[in-house]
């Protein structure tokens, strides 16, 4: 069984991820100097490489598939590495295991990146409302208050509080 072409699929995918993840620690540097232009080219550079990643995966997926096509089963869902490795010789199944493993601990640090900026991102949003919120802070009562109609005199609330 000829399985060099998935190999060589499964390489690529690792060099690719691999590159993503360069990116995202990138991306956890940009996010902390809060550089908003070169933000906007690190997701332009994230978006090319989920694209390759993507069509690498169609790949291994067609490869898999044609590798094992004399052996599914009809009500057998898509074929997964795993079923290659269970048919394929010792060397190539060794080299598929090193490579799923580089590639699920590849994807997990990609994963942990990724929960990183989500979390900067999230805190840099909260920072933000309470910086709006000190310069316009919002009324708050306490005490029942009886509805008011709305004219055309009502209340507009500036960011100064002036008189002119």
């Amino acid at each position: 069984m000829q399985a060099q072409k998935l190999i060589d699929i499964l390489n690529k995918q690792l060099i690719a991820n691999k590159s993503l993840l360069a990116v995202a620690e990138q991306k956890t540097e940009v996010i902390k100097q809060n550089d908003i232009s070169e933000l906007n080219e690190i997701l332009k550079s994230e978006q090319k490489h989920i694209a390759l990643i993507n069509q690498l995966e169609s790949q291994r997926r067609a490869e898999t598939v044609q590798l094992l096509s004399g052996q599914l089963m009809s009500g057998q869902e898509e074929p997964v590495l795993s079923d290659v490795m269970a048919v394929v010789s010792g060397s190539v199944q060794e080299q598929l295991k090193s490579l799923q493993r580089e590639l699920v601990t590849c994807i997990q640090h990609l994963k942990e990146r990724n929960d990183l900026n989500q979390q900067i991102l999230y805190q840099s949003m909260q920072l933000v409302n309470l910086t709006l919120d000190l310069i316009q802070p919002r009324p708050q009562t306490f005490n029942y208050e009886r509805p008011q109609k709305q004219t055309n005199g009502a209340k507009i609330r500036s960011v100064f509080n002036s008189k002119i």
